[in-house]
């Protein structure tokens, strides 16, 4: 079996010509490149993406830190302004979306408290 194949090669190879062994070479070698050329670039992007939250992930943890040492020198009087604020604050959010049913429907209260609660350091 390996005689007729070199038998078929012998008679098969000689017949061709050197423009098509160099297509078939250069295309072997553009899809190669672009196999290597593609994970490497992938690569790259997600090693990007991977320090980029990292990034954010120090900065948020510096700005939670931050806050909360914020809100440990509050007086009291200070921090009950605080949450008056935040309750008119919501209050008035809540006001608008309700306004705007046709775009936010199914908009309630306890969803504006958890998106705040995103933003604010647990005590």
């Amino acid at each position: 079996m390996i005689d007729s194949f070199w038998d078929q090669w012998n008679r098969y190879f000689p017949n061709l010509s050197t423009f098509y062994i160099y297509c078939v070479a250069t295309t072997v070698l553009v899809v190669f490149t672009t196999y290597i050329f593609t994970r490497t670039t992938e690569q790259k992007q997600k090693d990007a993406e991977i320090e980029e939250v990292k990034e954010f992930g120090i900065q948020a943890r510096y700005k939670l830190a931050k806050q909360k040492v914020v809100q440990q020198q509050l007086t009291p009087e200070q921090q009950l302004e605080e949450k008056r604020s935040e309750s008119e604050s919501l209050a008035e959010i809540y006001k608008l979306l309700r306004n705007r049913r046709d775009v936010f429907p199914d908009a309630t209260m306890e969803d504006i408290r958890d998106q705040l609660s995103l933003y604010k350091s647990t005590e």
